[in-house]
């Protein structure tokens, strides 16, 4: 199997992608998988060679959102299971409901767990859990929103919040409009209709147009990707 992450990172690199276009063939004729992965679907990738585009969508395309609560729960069990760790179920349950949901931050929390039970060499429970883990398990947890993105970006390029969802046109609103939608699908892990209706009753199809548009700005100029990034921190402080 031929695993690539960060596809997108090709875009704009000519030899590179004739490289890629031409060993993907090879390796498709020859039964091989393929598996690539990417911050976006292979249509809003901009930059990049419309056979490679036609390759990788011609495949399976799936999105993969946040773990949910019981996905979580079994990433972590797994973890204990590999361990051979006394831990019990209740722990990994009240670990998959109240720490950060990414796998990462999970995986930490638990080896720290899994490395005090095999020193003590005693079950954990609970309150020892809360105990070792209680600087992560009182961290504030920020949920970013739909609405807390449309507010902020209309603060940053000085427009009205309710402007996100008018049906004015004019490029001074439209353009932050379409940043909103941008930073609404990376930052959110609403559909591409939940978006579009958060915007006026918008159909998702703009909301695609607006992630192409401005995944375009981000590439052709570091100013639009400065906007980005600024805007981003502070959703996120």
């Amino acid at each position: 199997m031929l695993l690539i992450d960060d596809i997108h990172f090709i875009a704009n690199k000519t030899s590179t992608q004739d490289e890629f276009f031409h060993t993907l063939n090879d390796l498709i004729e020859m039964g091989k998988s393929v598996v690539v992965a990417s911050d976006r679907s292979p249509h809003e990738i901009t930059d990049i060679e419309s056979r490679i585009r036609s390759r990788l969508g011609a495949g399976l395309v799936a999105e993969i959102a946040a773990p949910d609560q019981a996905l979580r729960a079994r990433f972590l069990a797994a973890q204990v299971a590999g361990a051979e760790a006394d831990i019990s179920e209740e722990v990994i349950d009240y670990l998959s409901g109240n720490l950060p949901i990414s796998i990462r931050e999970l995986e930490g929390a638990m080896n720290r767990l899994i490395a005090h039970q095999d020193l003590i060499q005693r079950p954990m429970s609970l309150e020892m859990c809360r105990k070792i883990l209680r600087d992560v398990l009182h961290q504030p947890r920020l949920r970013i929103t739909v609405d807390m993105i449309q507010r902020q970006v209309a603060s940053y390029y000085r427009i009205r919040p309710e402007d996100m969802s008018s049906s004015l046109r004019a490029r001074r609103v439209a353009r932050p409009r379409q940043v909103a939608m941008y930073l609404c699908k990376r930052l959110t892990s609403r559909s591409l209709p939940e978006i579009g209706r958060q915007f006026g009753g918008r159909d998702h199809t703009t909301v695609m147009h607006a992630l192409k548009k401005i995944s375009a700005l981000c590439t052709e100029s570091e100013e639009w990707s400065e906007d980005i990034r600024r805007i981003s921190e502070d959703l996120q402080q």
